[in-house]
């Protein structure tokens, strides 16, 4: 069960194999170094919750996601990291 956290904070439960973020953003970024830099995993996300389908059991990954209005992208948020297992 994932956990209701603040607008721009992705959360640390990792339910395998699915990574999941709950946030109120438009885009979610990952990377598999601590830092970045970050690709875009999902862009006009207009939904509260996000599974990131693609990532791989056993590696970790490093989350920011960042929100987007009439004036542009906000920056990103904190950093999160989270390592999905089978």
């Amino acid at each position: 069960m994932v956990s209701r956290v603040p607008a721009l904070v992705p959360t640390r439960t990792v339910p395998s194999p699915y990574l999941m973020f709950v946030f109120f953003p438009r885009a979610a970024k990952r990377s598999q170094t601590s830092g970045g830099p970050y690709t875009p995993v999902a862009t006009d996300v207009t939904a509260t919750t996000f599974v990131d389908t693609t990532a791989v059991n056993d590696h970790t990954y490093y989350y920011v996601v960042s929100a987007t209005n009439g004036l542009g992208e906000s920056g990103d948020s904190n950093e999160a990291s989270a390592r999905p297992k089978a």
